[in-house]
């Protein structure tokens, strides 16, 4: 199994969680939307497009040792909810505008992965 170098806790339940929305969720070619800009040094925020059977989704990292860090993106997704998929429960939502613009960050050195909150049906594990 490719995935047996890991076990236990905390790691394990956070990589399968990666690796559920990597099966589920991406696809196709990605683009940059922020990356290292002079105000939102420590955000990267990208997307993968998606494909016929995959919704595609955005991944915020926040590298800021003690503050949320967040910026207005254009997505590909006009007037629709985009949920955090890495947790499991309680998670975050942003809605994007007519234009397909949102407002995506994560708190302070951690990440997030925004896709609809129907990319899957039955909502995900």
């Amino acid at each position: 199994n490719l995935y047996q170098g890991y076990s236990g806790e905390p790691l394990k339940p956070l990589i399968d969680r990666l690796i559920w929305i990597r099966q589920n969720l991406l696809a196709g070619p990605h683009s940059y939307l922020v990356t290292n800009g002079a105000t939102k040094a420590d955000l990267f925020i990208a997307q993968r497009d998606g494909s016929p059977t995959k919704s595609g989704a955005i991944l915020a990292v926040n590298d800021n040792e003690s503050s949320s860090v967040s910026n207005w993106v254009q997505t590909q997704w006009a007037s629709v909810i985009l949920r955090d998929w890495v947790p499991t429960s309680s998670y975050d939502t942003v809605t994007t505008d007519t234009n397909g613009f949102a407002w995506i960050g994560a708190t302070s050195r951690s990440y997030r992965v925004y896709a609809p909150t129907n990319a899957v049906a039955g909502g995900g594990p």
